[in-house]
């Protein structure tokens, strides 16, 4: 049995500018859902940046699909949470979600949301952790807030007790940090050391160590172009215009303690050619392409 978990920002509804998609910009991003059902058929696609317009616009055609919606969007402070959940009904059974806001003087910060799921299996439960942090425009690379977020979202992990009952945890979002940031490997302790993290129940996996570089290698026959170097494109960069800011993270009971697995040939930036045109052009709001990562029981 496999699980397939999909993330994306979809940049339709973004929190300084909502609703400001064009239609053909929505007509784009659900032809690239369509596509994820049709090619990938994901146990459950968490979007970001999302209206409740466009949930409106999903909840029909992905019901019909078989998929349950939770609608994810809340008010926090003068912003908003503003992500959905689509999830198998034949796979997942939604048991409860709440919103993980923490408090900082008098500002409020969107730690994560978390969802719940059983699995059809009837003896798995699922702690999914979403995430959708402030962009660095905002709130710089090293800005105390986001070192704060690192260790608020750690103790709302904790809380699962997946350190000492192997409970399985999947942390995913767009966390405007790349995988080495200290917000998400020293604070949320999320690691490149495979190894070390099966044998420390109380470190999290990070596969999207392995994801940093470009996509594939130079050849001298290839364009230089033709592929990605990240989940995220800023056409403004001076050193690297590619960042890894969209990653799915892995609680150890994955890798090796439980019946269930982490399949990590599966974990990928998604590259639909077309889509990805579209990212790199810039002549959208689009910025972040999908990410996937999928989990097996033996």
């Amino acid at each position: 049995m496999k699980l397939t978990f999909v993330w994306w920002n979809t940049s339709l509804s973004r929190p300084a500018d909502p609703n400001k998609s064009t239609t053909l910009e929505q007509s784009i991003a659900f032809d690239l859902l369509d596509l994820i059902c049709h090619d990938i058929r994901p146990d459950a696609i968490c979007l970001g940046e999302i209206s409740t317009e466009d949930i409106a616009r999903l909840k029909d055609i992905w019901v019909a699909r078989g998929y349950g919606l939770i609608d994810g969007i809340r008010p926090v402070g003068r912003t908003s949470f503003d992500t959905c959940v689509l999830f198998r009904t034949d796979t997942l059974v939604a048991l409860d979600n709440k919103d993980l806001v923490a408090q900082k003087g008098q500002r409020h910060f969107k730690v994560a949301q978390r969802f719940d799921f059983g699995v059809c299996d009837n003896e798995t439960i699922i702690h999914l952790f979403v995430s959708h942090w402030p962009s660095r425009i905002h709130t710089s690379e090293d800005h105390p807030d986001r070192h704060f977020l690192g260790i608020r979202l750690r103790d709302a992990v904790k809380e699962t007790r997946f350190d000492e009952h192997q409970q399985h945890v999947i942390i995913l979002g767009d966390f405007n940090d790349e995988p080495f940031d200290a917000p998400l490997s020293n604070h949320l302790m999320a690691t490149r050391d495979r190894a070390l993290a099966a044998r420390k129940s109380h470190l999290l996996y990070n596969p999207f160590w392995r994801l940093l570089g470009c996509s594939n290698p130079y050849r001298q026959a290839s364009q230089v172009m033709s592929s990605h170097s990240g989940s995220c494109y800023y056409r403004g960069g001076e050193s690297a215009r590619w960042k890894t800011f969209d990653q799915i993270i892995f609680s150890s009971s994955f890798l090796g303690k439980t019946s269930w697995h982490l399949f990590e040939d599966l974990v990928q930036i998604l590259d639909v050619p077309f889509f990805t045109d579209i990212v790199r052009r810039a002549k959208t709001s689009f910025d972040h392409l999908p990410v996937i990562g999928v989990i097996e029981k033996a």
